[in-house]
């Protein structure tokens, strides 16, 4: 648990919190000026998609503190042999495992406020995501500015979008069995012999 607390770094202050969703309820007031319909959801979701990184950055970067040194690691997958050799077990399966579950409300967010949106629409977005938290992790000295986040934060995005796209099929396939089970029921007279009961 500790090691959790370290990774995510200070926890957020409650005024980056507040101040954070003041903007997001006015950006969300001024949108639904400008958008009617569907284009109002889509723009709330997105909307929410920004406080969300907003919030990430404060873990990853705004409130890390600042390190003597530039730390870089370019090569993809370094820890895999620590995780496989268990040289620091379990903290670094753990920090792949965080690294995915980060963006997947990204990947969520994104796939539901843009219609029609591909898998690697998504991941090219991840990825730009990512890129902008190491490189700041890079020039702030507040970080490691590593490939293997870049990897990982990209594949939580993508696995967001397969969440997203599971979700959106089931809810689906609901809307269209309910209606025919309903219909089969009335054939075999299971309607009409309980609209008599109720009378």
């Amino acid at each position: 648990m500790d090691f959790i607390k370290n990774w995510f770094g200070p926890n957020i202050p409650v005024e980056y919190v507040i101040g954070s969703f003041i903007v997001l309820c006015l950006i969300i007031l001024l949108g639904g000026a400008f958008f009617k319909g569907d284009g109002v959801k889509r723009f709330i979701l997105l909307s929410l998609c920004c406080e969300y990184y907003f919030l990430v950055l404060c873990s990853t970067v705004i409130l890390r503190t600042v390190k003597d040194t530039h730390l870089t690691e370019f090569m993809p997958f370094w820890n895999y042999m620590d995780i496989w050799n268990k040289k620091d077990h379990p903290n670094d399966l753990i920090e792949v495992i965080l690294n995915i579950v980060m963006f997947i409300p990204i990947g969520l967010l994104i796939s539901s406020g843009i219609r029609n949106v591909k898998w690697w629409h998504v991941a090219i977005a991840g990825c730009c995501l990512s890129l902008i938290i190491e490189v700041l992790q890079f020039v702030t000295g507040k970080g490691l500015c590593e490939t293997d986040d870049l990897i990982h934060n990209t594949l939580g995005a993508c696995v967001g979008w397969v969440l997203y796209n599971m979700i959106r099929k089931v809810i689906a396939y609901a809307s269209v069995i309910r209606p025919t089970t309903y219909r089969r029921n009335l054939c075999h007279g299971e309607g009409v012999s309980s609209s008599q009961n109720e009378l």
